[in-house]
């Protein structure tokens, strides 16, 4: 069972404040890396959840809800959020800094990488996702394929063949509508709203952070 002692949040309208009887105690820039105290980094973007983990040196620990269900022979790394109603079966590998949000399913036999997100998704057997991989609420892929690092598959789409890195899928099944070369800060709405471009994409902002964390 774990404790939450505090929360560390950026956001100025939350400091000094407390969320679900936890306090809010500081700016993530007052961050020390101490490897003896444990930490966990739940930010949904996985592009700012490995720059965080790039720069400080934690205990990183996992974060697994009672009502969750992973396999005896699951391979499971460190840092990882698998969240109420996600099941993981069995043979499966999970890297470290995933996050599986609220009734995400792994089958069996998949591998998901370093810093990828299920956010209610499906991975059917015998599928990788490379590194940094987004998974929006209810798209699937389907059994056997390759979906290399740093792709987005948009809400409610079908994968039904292997994907190319940095592309971002809509629809079922799934076709490249757009390439994430900046980040998910800028794309994210694009995501959202069903494959319309965001402004943000063309014109350049220094708001995200690349894909590779920095």
């Amino acid at each position: 069972m774990i404790k939450i002692l505090v929360f560390i949040d950026h956001t100025p309208e939350n400091q000094d404040k407390s969320f679900l009887g936890v306090p809010v105690l500081g700016k993530i820039t007052n961050l020390k890396s101490d490897k003896n105290q444990k930490a966990i980094v739940g930010i949904g973007s996985n592009e700012a959840r490995k720059k965080l983990v790039n720069r400080f040196n934690f205990d990183w620990i996992n974060a697994i809800h009672p009502f969750s269900s992973i396999a005896d022979d699951v391979k499971l790394g460190r840092g990882n959020v698998i969240c109420a109603g996600s099941i993981v079966q069995t043979g499966a590998i999970i890297g470290n800094h995933v996050i599986l949000n609220t009734r995400a399913s792994v089958d069996h036999h998949c591998k998901v990488d370093d810093f990828c997100h299920l956010a209610g998704a499906h991975l059917a057997g015998r599928s990788i996702l490379e590194e940094g991989v987004f998974m929006a609420l209810g798209s699937t892929i389907l059994p056997k394929l390759l979906v290399k690092k740093w792709a987005i598959i948009g809400a409610g789409s079908v994968v039904s063949r292997n994907v190319e890195e940095g592309d971002i899928m809509f629809g079922a099944p799934a076709k490249v509508k757009l390439k994430n070369t900046m980040g998910w800060t800028n794309l994210r709405k694009s995501m959202l709203d069903g494959g319309r471009q965001d402004p943000a994409v063309n014109r350049g902002s220094d708001s995200y952070c690349d894909r590779q964390g920095r």
